[in-house]
């Protein structure tokens, strides 16, 4: 699944919950269910929502695949990519060129000459302290060039150095990187959705299903009201990184609809007291 897919996905899926949304709204509110925050069930069960967002939102998107009969690539240690590209321009000024933008990405070049007019950079970019977009991950590689007859042959191979577990699209992420190191490229766009606002949006589903069981009076494991906290905490800490880093990072929109689907249970709450001060 790409990240266009997977976008799209949770699109299609949260308005659908939103125009559903309404009707739970009414029906939660017509079955009165009670809400009563107690401080030792609430705070485990957010914490337990918090660490079992992310196994379940790459399971959630296992299962949308099988269910697509799509093959899907889980558990990938180490991709590597590499791409070849014969620049017009002289060995120096390619040199020069390819070295600044490993600088601009964040990259430590080392140069060296292994053998006449062979040029090689390593370089290796440790991973960032809170991994967000696809560019926080860490990453090694080298680019070689060469001189050659139309001008001077760069060939750039990059290792994504993390297991990928479910893949979305860190391989053509990647290939983009090493087209834009060996210069056949003019710009990099790496942009993606955090993974923070998919679990959150996830949270967010599971809200409205709990809601929808909790109103026929149902017994629910978890508390509705407890998880519709939660899923709008970790949604909106998303929406906050997307509007502190937008050129790596969009989904403000969608994390809008997740934010109102997610406040299904505390909008009927806030009905119900504005209907009790209206007596």
């Amino acid at each position: 699944m790409s990240e266009r897919e997977r976008y799209r996905l949770y699109w299609i899926t949260s308005i659908l919950c939103a125009l559903l949304s309404p009707l739970l709204l009414w029906r939660f509110w017509q079955a009165d269910v009670p809400f009563t925050f107690r401080p030792n069930e609430f705070f485990p069960t957010f914490t337990l929502s918090m660490l079992l967002s992310i196994p379940a939102t790459m399971l959630f998107e296992l299962l949308v695949n099988l269910l697509r009969g799509r093959g899907v690539k889980i558990w990938i240690a180490r991709p590597s990519t590499e791409s070849t590209y014969t620049a017009r321009e002289g060995l120096d000024d390619c040199c020069k060129a390819v070295l600044a933008r490993l600088e601009e990405l964040g990259f430590a070049p080392v140069l060296d000459e292994p053998s006449p007019g062979t040029r090689r950079i390593s370089c290796l970019r440790p991973k960032a302290a809170r991994v967000q977009a696809f560019t926080d991950h860490a990453f090694f590689g080298e680019v070689v060039l060469r001189p050659s007859a139309w001008g001077t042959e760069i060939n750039a191979r990059m290792t994504f150095d993390d297991i990928v577990v479910i893949e979305t699209e860190e391989t053509a992420h990647l290939q983009a990187l090493c087209e834009y190191l060996c210069l056949q490229t003019a710009a990099l766009n790496l942009t993606s959705v955090p993974l923070t606002l998919y679990c959150g949006m996830l949270m967010a589903f599971a809200t409205q299903a709990l809601s929808a069981v909790a109103a026929y009076h149902i017994h629910t494991p978890i508390d509705p009201y407890y998880l519709s906290i939660a899923a709008m905490a970790l949604t909106g800490a998303a929406m906050v990184l997307t509007l502190m880093d937008r050129r790596r990072l969009y989904g403000f929109t969608l994390g809008l609809v997740g934010l109102f689907v997610a406040s299904v249970p505390l909008l009927s709450a806030l009905m119900r007291l504005a209907a009790a001060y209206a007596r």
